[in-house]
């Protein structure tokens, strides 16, 4: 009988401890979802962009293409908000400029927010995003572009002038003045 008593009280023991880790499981998995609930990843823009822009220029004979690429790189901002952590993803962009005269073609490049290093600065290529490269003005001996290197839900921006002198086939960029 002593015997008895003491396997049924070890089977006792044995299926409460059971019980227990069936318990801790259920809480950690609810924990888990309740955490994967609580941290929201967003990416800007939402789906990777591939848009190209062309200008015909017909008295100088020109045709300017600017497209807009999206990279498979991020800068990344977290912040949490009533309980919930955002992880925004602020997709990378690479500029290609094609310009051709007649079918001749006259520059054919690409351009990442690192190629500006030196004028933007190392911190604000880590954390900015080059968000905009368009047509700014033409002449007869200059194609002027323009620019913009800035960190996400901020107002720290280096917008600049990205000119191309036809005649000496080279590029100057000049910094706009924030003041």
């Amino acid at each position: 009988m002593r015997k008895n008593l003491i396997s049924i009280f070890i089977l006792i023991i044995l299926f409460s401890c059971k019980e227990k880790s069936k318990q801790d499981l259920v809480k950690s998995q609810m924990t888990l979802t309740a955490e994967r609930d609580s941290i929201k990843e967003r990416f800007f823009p939402k789906n990777k962009i591939d848009y190209q822009k062309d200008t015909l220029i017909e008295n100088l004979d020109l045709k300017i293409s600017v497209t807009e690429k999206s990279l498979n790189t991020y800068v990344i901002d977290t912040f949490t908000s009533e309980g919930v952590k955002y992880i925004d993803k602020y997709r990378d962009t690479e500029f290609l400029l094609l310009i051709q005269k007649g079918k001749l073609k006259i520059l054919d490049t690409s351009f990442k927010k690192d190629n500006f290093i030196d004028l933007a600065g190392k911190e604000l290529i880590e954390y900015g995003n080059f968000t905009t490269y368009q047509l700014n003005n033409i002449s007869e001996s200059e194609i002027e572009f323009f620019g913009v290197i800035n960190e996400p839900e901020t107002d720290w921006s280096f917008p600049f002038y990205h000119k191309y002198d036809l005649k000496k086939n080279e590029f100057e960029i000049k910094e706009i003045d924030q003041n």
